[in-house]
């Protein structure tokens, strides 16, 4: 989706065996934080496979070749007493991907269990000319302003004064993938490669964030206006959420909220819960504090592209590239609504500041807007939704941003252009 043009090197090694990047990630992902030299809970460290294959207090945990009878298979399973991870399920393909890594003799590669080093600097080549896809379109609080992704530089447009650009603003390497207004539309903040800018109101750059890993995927500002919530890291390694002070750009948190890129992220209304979206096919809610995990939802078959709380934060919408839109009630800790009508990935939602609607941008063209959404009552395996098109937009689309009043929406896309419907009815298209 998000394209980095970089100058690396590859050093070639003996293959490994097959599924064991796959299984490293899983083990360190889901089990080293509490199956190490250090804790070594139940007496299992699963951080080698000299320790792995000693196993537990109980006994035998790996069975190279035998999956079936491994009990680090078996307490995998959906029904299985003691169930690890503790508070989690892992997917039906990742168990299997383990499963397989097992019968195929559970080889061990310690090079993909460290992580991965930061290079002191990146070689970075000049985007392609003509290169300038949008991926991230963010209306100020009050919707005067629209602030566009495109390529490397971001511009903003005065759409009280019939979309005139009021400002281009440069500095990044590499394309923008994620930009944010905060609350009080004091700040926004532009995210590319290992670096975020944050410009003020006048659209004057008043600082940077560089002690970055990688792409800055997503932002996500506190309500409290005065923090912001940064999203980073290694593609199927690690998702770093970390949390800025934007007075003198002061991190004052940081932890790995998933095993691949962050996609997304959310605050709740009241700002006490953060939800991520991962490549790994989770989503997650924090507690944006405590930085505690509340709660993991795993329902979908692909990345998680977006999340997004309605009013209260009872309900958290999730997106993903597996064309399916999900509701999920947060007290129940259930999916309580599945849309299936797109006809490719999900790439980005928005509720409506009303909760009447959720607006979805696709990778086929198409903006969607479902009211009317039920949860299932019991009887039904899920509920359901009326479905409604934006005419207008083609090709890709990642991004999409709603007004405060419901009635501007507007998405960005691959072919470079910005499309706006006011009332439901085209009324720009910005190249």
């Amino acid at each position: 989706m998000k394209v980095l043009v970089l100058i690396t090197t590859t050093i070639l090694a003996a293959p490994a065996i097959a599924g064991t990047p796959e299984a490293m990630s899983l083990l360190k992902a889901n089990c080293f934080s509490c199956h190490n030299p250090d804790k070594e809970k139940g007496g299992l460290d699963l951080t080698t496979r000299g320790a792995a294959l000693r196993g537990s207090d109980e006994g035998k945990v790996l069975l190279p070749g035998r999956a079936a009878a491994s009990r680090l298979i078996q307490v995998l399973q959906p029904a299985a007493d003691p169930h690890m991870p503790p508070k989690a399920q892992l997917l039906p393909r990742a168990i299997t991907a383990l499963s397989d890594w097992v019968n195929a003799g559970a080889e061990w590669d310690a090079a993909l269990l460290k992580d991965r080093v930061r290079p002191a600097s990146d070689t970075l080549v000049a985007l392609p000319k003509g290169y300038a896809p949008v991926l991230g379109v963010a209306l100020s609080p009050d919707a005067k302003r629209l602030a566009i992704a495109r390529g490397s530089t971001v511009v903003v447009h005065d759409l009280s004064q019939t979309n005139k650009v009021v400002a281009t603003l440069a500095g990044h390497r590499d394309a923008v993938q994620s930009i944010a207004w905060s609350p009080d539309g004091r700040w926004l903040a532009t995210g590319g490669y290992r670096k975020v800018r944050l410009w003020n109101s006048s659209l004057i750059l008043a600082r940077e964030l560089t002690a970055l890993d990688g792409r800055v995927t997503a932002l996500q500002f506190a309500d409290d206006n005065a923090t912001l919530f940064t999203a980073d890291g290694a593609p199927a390694s690690s998702g770093m959420v970390r949390r800025w002070k934007l007075s003198d750009g002061a991190r004052l948190a940081e932890w790995r909220a998933h095993g691949d890129t962050i996609y997304g992220m959310a605050t709740s209304r009241d700002g006490r819960q953060l939800a991520t979206a991962g490549a790994d096919g989770v989503a997650r809610v924090w507690d944006s504090e405590t930085r505690k995990l509340i709660v993991q939802l795993e329902g979908h078959h692909g990345a998680v592209f977006g999340v997004a709380f309605n009013s209260d934060g009872q309900r958290l919408a999730t997106a993903s590239a597996d064309h399916e839109l999900l509701v999920w009630d947060l007290k129940t800790r259930q999916k309580a609504t599945d849309i299936r009508v797109h006809k490719g990935g999900v790439t980005a939602l928005r509720w409506t500041p009303d909760d009447q609607a959720l607006v979805t941008a696709c990778e086929d063209g198409v903006v969607r807007v479902f009211t009317d959404i039920k949860s299932h009552d019991g009887a039904q395996s899920s509920g359901t939704a009326r479905e409604g098109k934006l005419s207008g937009a083609s090709g890709r689309l990642h991004a999409v941003d709603v007004s405060a009043d419901a009635k501007l929406i507007v998405t960005g896309g691959q072919n470079g252009a910005v499309y706006l419907w006011r009332d439901r009815k085209l009324a720009a298209t910005l190249k």
